[in-house]
């Protein structure tokens, strides 16, 4: 299969989730999906799947250090204990278990299990400082 072949398939199996926020809710893309979509769109596609998901994943974390932490104690996100693989599985096991809950839930749990990791304070206690 060509590489524009498995380009378009992700495009067709992903588009609903472009503009999927449109009611003017605060998270858009992947993140405003629920587990069970994420669970039925990685059974169907799992390795572009995940990339497309974690990807979101990763900005959102991004922007979380940026924005909610701004410079405290910004954590790894890619720890060598706790590398990008696990960290993928660890959002798989979270949806499994939580199919109703959305995907950023996932994220902002791998976020505080992260943090714990790293003994880092609670991201919730730095934004009062």
């Amino acid at each position: 299969m060509s590489s524009l072949v498995k380009v378009l398939i992700i495009v067709v199996l992903l588009f609903p989730m472009v503009g999927e926020a449109a009611d003017g809710s605060a998270v858009m893309g992947a993140g405003s999906r629920t587990c069970a979509e994420f669970a039925k769109d990685y059974q169907q596609t799992p390795t572009y799947s995940e990339q497309f998901y974690f990807a979101w994943a990763q900005g959102f974390m991004s922007a979380h250090n940026f924005f909610m932490v701004a410079g405290k104690q910004m954590a790894n996100l890619n720890p060598p204990v706790y590398d990008l693989g696990t960290q993928m599985a660890h959002i798989r096991r979270f949806c499994d278990q939580r199919p109703l809950a959305l995907y950023m839930e996932a994220v902002m749990e791998l976020i505080d299990v992260l943090r714990t990791r790293q003994v880092l304070l609670d991201w919730r206690t730095l934004r009062q400082r």
